[in-house]
């Protein structure tokens, strides 16, 4: 939390760097803790353990960086396992999907659909959708990998959609399937990084 003279800030601010001002995101506050940040384009999103105040939706906030004001019309909820709310951990786009933002945490749904750990959320209609048959569990982090990002590389505590543990997983773009990385039992415990070594030797 910040303040200067003409505005307070919680949770997140713009810094301008040619005049050195940080200011506070126009409008309704976020209450609690942001975990990751995405700008596409003119549009700011914001992941995290939060809320909005005044609003229905927690854990994904979209900011207009243009209009300066939140724009949450038509965006549908996270919900958690047990009811309660949803945490975003990890925001990313894949250059063989730019359309599509995907959203990773600790959610069990996506607009009142099943939508466990991951998830990807259309920039244009605000719809959610599953990344092929979905996972199990939570995903902490994310990675790309193949030349045009063709697969994506989750890590967390997961399983795939047979029961099998799957710590790190990957998900190809191109069918639409999940895999395990090695061995599920490779892993014992809950993967909190990934990265990916794009080097062809």
């Amino acid at each position: 939390q910040t303040s200067s003279s003409s505005s307070e800030s919680s949770a997140v601010a713009i810094y301008d760097l040619k005049d050195g001002t940080l200011t506070a995101l126009s409008g309704s506050p976020l209450n609690g803790t942001v975990r990751a940040l995405l700008v596409v384009g003119n549009t700011l999103y914001i992941g995290g353990d939060f809320s909005v105040s005044g609003g229905s939706v927690v854990g994904l906030a979209i900011y207009d960086l243009a209009q300066q004001t939140l724009d949450m019309s038509n965006l549908q909820a996270l919900g958690a396992a047990s009811g309660g709310s949803g945490v975003v951990r990890s925001l990313s786009i894949s250059e063989s999907d730019s359309g599509k933002v995907i959203v990773a945490g600790s959610f069990a749904t996506a607009g009142g659909s099943a939508c466990a750990g991951i998830c990807q959320l259309d920039t244009s209609s605000k719809q959610w959708s599953k990344l092929g048959p979905g996972i199990a569990g939570e995903v902490a982090s994310v990675a790309y990998g193949g030349n045009n990002q063709d697969f994506l590389i989750a890590g967390g505590s997961i399983a795939l959609q047979d029961g099998s543990p799957a710590n790190v997983a990957m998900f190809s773009f191109a069918n639409s399937t999940w895999s395990s990385v090695g061995q599920g039992s490779d892993l014992s415990g809950p993967v909190t990084a990934v990265t990916v070594d794009n080097g062809k030797d």
